[in-house]
């Protein structure tokens, strides 16, 4: 009966190790995946203040509705704090807003840098310094999701490998 325990705790600590190595590898999925959609948003944002001569509030407002989760959400969130008559700086908005985005995507803490990076140029007048800090950052994002790109095997793997040497270290233990 002891043995019986013992493989199904063996049996259980394996499982959860391996689906905890899914899980983290569905994470850097996740974030490579975010890593387009803002690319492809910042893409938009460009042509609507560049070609459509839109405010922000109605970039915001526009983007918000042909954009999935999380980023619906967080365009939407600009837009309304933008539009809304409480307004404040448009940094102090971008700041806060970017936040939220940070705890509801799988955006790294430099994906979200890269995007605060945009405060000061993006709630200026001049179009143009705001479609150049656009493509600033659509280049630093390119170069992180080009850079995630080609590590993500390699990290896909060391997690799966630790979490089977971990499992099988508690296992030896167990016996």
């Amino acid at each position: 009966m002891e043995l019986l325990f013992k493989v199904a705790g063996a049996v259980c600590v394996v499982g959860s190790l391996g689906l905890y190595a899914r899980e983290r590898s569905e994470k850097i999925d996740m974030r490579l995946t975010h890593l387009m959609q803002i690319y492809n948003i910042l893409l938009q944002l460009k042509s609507e203040l560049k070609y459509m001569s839109s405010t922000l509030p109605e970039c915001f407002g526009q983007l918000s509705k042909h954009v999935n989760e999380p980023f619906d959400k967080w365009l939407f969130n600009l837009h309304a704090e933008m539009e809304s008559e409480r307004t404040g700086r448009f940094a102090d908005i971008w700041l806060d807003k970017l936040g939220e985005l940070k705890e509801e995507s799988s955006l790294a803490d430099g994906d979200i840098d890269l995007l605060a990076e945009l405060m000061d140029k993006l709630g200026s007048a001049d179009v143009d310094a705001s479609v150049k800090a656009i493509d600033y950052v659509l280049l630093r994002l390119e170069e992180n999701r080009e850079l995630l790109k080609s590590e993500m095997y390699q990290k896909k793997r060391v997690i799966v490998s630790l979490s089977l040497f971990v499992g099988l270290i508690t296992v030896i233990l167990l016996f």
